[in-house]
């Protein structure tokens, strides 16, 4: 699991680079937090597809592993960078990022350690700590919509953010006047 788990900070590491360079070449940052998201989706997705672990071997959990450093980087990164962009109040903007990220990982224990189920299967794991059956294909689900969700919430909130920097004039934006 050690060595597993370095995977992801490596991936997070080297990606933080790779798109640190692809950004300074034109690349939006955009583009970059839908492969995160994206990446978070394979994470899950992964597991819903091939639920049965005894298919699992060593290359898909390195592909998990390093699906989980791609997301990590971006949010540690282009996420960031955006809320900086975006956001005037810098330390408002980044607080916002430290609740949301808190939120969200609370909800993510309690779903994990709430989810129960009745009848071992593929989807309802016995967890060793508590020693009950948790309904894991829930989450997973929750957490590829999620990341769905991410991209599109993203693709609005820019879409405001630039709406709202069009000029006024005379209590209307100009496209509003153009149309």
């Amino acid at each position: 699991i050690g060595v597993l788990s370095s995977i992801t900070s490596a991936t997070a590491g080297i990606m933080s680079i790779v798109f640190g360079i692809i950004s300074s070449r034109g690349v939006p940052n955009g583009l970059i937090l839908v492969i995160g998201c994206l990446s978070f989706f394979m994470v899950a997705f992964l597991f819903i597809i091939i639920p049965d672990l005894e298919q699992w071997n060593l290359v898909l959990l390195i592909f998990v592993y390093a699906f989980q450093g791609i997301g990590r980087s971006t949010f540690e990164g282009a996420l960031k960078a955006e809320f900086a962009v975006v956001f005037t109040e810098k330390e408002g903007a980044f607080g916002n990022v430290i609740f949301q990220n808190g939120s969200v990982t609370t909800i993510g224990f309690f779903l994990a350690s709430h989810l129960y189920c009745k009848t071992e299967s593929a989807y309802c794991i016995k967890y060793y700590a508590d020693g009950l059956l948790h309904n894991v294909l829930i989450f997973e689900i929750l957490i590829v919509l999620c990341a769905f969700l991410a991209i599109l919430g993203y693709w609005r909130a820019k879409w405001i953010y630039k709406r709202e920097q069009e000029p006024i004039v005379g209590g209307r934006r100009i496209e509003d006047i153009v149309l």
